[in-house]
């Protein structure tokens, strides 16, 4: 899969244990967008795969430079998954790959950000994540 540039909706379940938190951006954030923070700054970023930051959530709306973009986490999401994601990785943690894309800790992502626990497998390419709530370990 690619990375979004775009407003992406998605599917979502488990809306009840919804949270949500704000982040000031330090790029345009599309909704629909995985979103992490940089350690040493705070500011928020689109996802992917680097050692400084940490995955808060998903965006709620687009937002644009030095913004504030809304994160919801605590819900399940349809999500765009690697070729390493499969039915004998459910409930294991996966990682960001990139903005729109999860993957596993183990050999496909470099840096290991946990996104969440794999919860069941939609397709080939799409699966669905609990989002910031974690499994057992991905290895």
């Amino acid at each position: 899969m690619t990375a979004i540039s775009t407003a992406t909706g998605r599917s979502r379940k488990n809306i009840a244990n919804l949270q949500s938190d704000s982040y000031v951006t330090a790029e345009a954030i599309p909704q629909g967008s995985l979103v992490s923070i940089d350690h040493t700054t705070g500011l928020a970023y689109k996802s992917t795969d680097v050692a400084t930051r940490t995955f808060v959530g998903i965006a709620c709306a687009d937002t644009i430079l030095g913004g504030t973009v809304e994160v919801e986490f605590g819900h399940r999401e349809l999500l765009a998954c690697t070729a390493g994601v499969v039915y004998a990785t459910v409930n294991k943690n996966v990682c960001v790959s990139d903005n729109n894309t999860v993957a596993l800790a183990t050999g496909e992502a470099t840096n290991d950000m946990p996104v969440g626990m794999l919860i069941k497998m939609e397709t080939a390419s799409t699966c669905w994540v609990a989002i910031r709530v974690f499994g057992s370990a991905a290895s």
